[in-house]
């Protein structure tokens, strides 16, 4: 139960933004105990790109809007109801705000054992408004099992678009097949495209996975040698990002990288990647699929299924659609 009541989501934003309004930052939520000891609130925090510091120092008026959700409910700010308030000259770089339980609409009691707890906020500066930060959660959503904590924001999105398959669905710890990876890929472009596509004959020995055929056909995966696929194997990161990355070209992304040795430059271990996925890495370090929080790339070593959820997830907000 602790661990469940300490959750805290942490991601970096990096989407686009309204009128040239970077949105908020480094945005987590975490629960908050009132004098009795009980949790009965959530504290946001999140940290000011430097057009705000610059505005605040200046004296000028720069809002925030928190928006959020119960579950699979709509957003609260679909309803006209946001929790707004105007940034103080000492929140100029970081910033903690209190929110109450019944603050949004569908807001009653804090119930984490049943709820997943959704939030996002934005910038309003005069008559221009930033977009959204990526959403953060802390709660519990059933319908994973042995999921991480840090994943159910992705999972429980992933898994209310249909993306991920049951099979997968059934240990989130353990780690991920070349066939499994390939059924989420082929499930997204499906889901997002709006389409079904028919396998046809496998061009592999070893598979006859639909999923893994209309992969071959669009040109994400290919195999391993000698006309196999190895269905069966554990994925590499490395291979992730490159499937991952020629994906992406259905999303309508270039699944190139811009400038490969800047962006594998925060990574020491960028070296240790094979000749072949070291531009697709690269790729998904420039749109931020990979894990905002690793500080290296373990190109060989093989992905969890959790991890694939948020992959999936970065990569279809790098593509706008999400």
């Amino acid at each position: 139960m602790a661990s469940i009541l300490t959750v805290l989501m942490l991601f970096t934003c990096t989407g686009a933004f309204a009128a040239g309004y970077e949105n908020p930052q480094l945005v987590s939520v975490q629960l908050k105990k009132n004098a009795n000891g009980v949790y009965d609130r959530f504290e946001m925090a999140w940290q000011n790109p430097g057009w705000v510091q610059k505005k605040l120092s200046e004296g000028k008026v720069v809002s925030y809007e928190i928006d959020g959700k119960v579950n699979y409910k709509p957003w609260s700010s679909t309803k006209g109801q946001v929790l707004a308030g105007h940034l103080k000259k000492k929140e100029i770089k970081n910033v903690k705000i209190d929110i109450p339980s019944n603050a949004l609409a569908d807001f009653t009691s804090v119930d984490i054992k049943s709820n997943l707890y959704s939030f996002r906020v934005r910038y309003t500066c005069g008559k221009e408004t930033s977009a959204y930060s990526v959403p953060v959660a802390v709660g519990f959503r059933p319908g994973f099992s042995n999921a991480s904590e840090w994943s159910m924001e992705e999972l429980t999105s992933a898994g209310k678009n249909g993306f991920i398959p049951a099979s997968v669905k059934a240990d989130m710890k353990k780690d991920i097949t070349r066939q499994e990876f390939t059924e989420v890929i082929v499930r997204v472009y499906e889901k997002v495209s709006r389409v079904h596509l028919v396998a046809g004959k496998s061009p592999f020995k070893d598979t006859n996975n639909e999923a893994v055929t209309i992969a071959s056909r669009l040109g994400i995966v290919s195999g391993t040698g000698n006309g196999k696929f190895n269905p069966q194997g554990a994925i590499t990161r490395e291979q992730a990002a490159t499937m991952l990355a020629r994906a992406s070209k259905t999303l309508g992304l270039s699944g190139a990288a811009k400038d490969a040795d800047s962006a594998l430059k925060a990574y020491p271990d960028a070296q240790a990647a094979s000749s072949y996925a070291k531009d697709a890495l690269a790729f998904c370090a420039e749109h931020a699929i990979l894990e905002a929080d690793r500080t290296d790339l373990k190109p060989s070593e093989a992905i969890c299924r959790c991890e694939v959820a948020q992959m999936v997830w970065n990569l279809l907000a790098a593509a706008g659609e999400v």
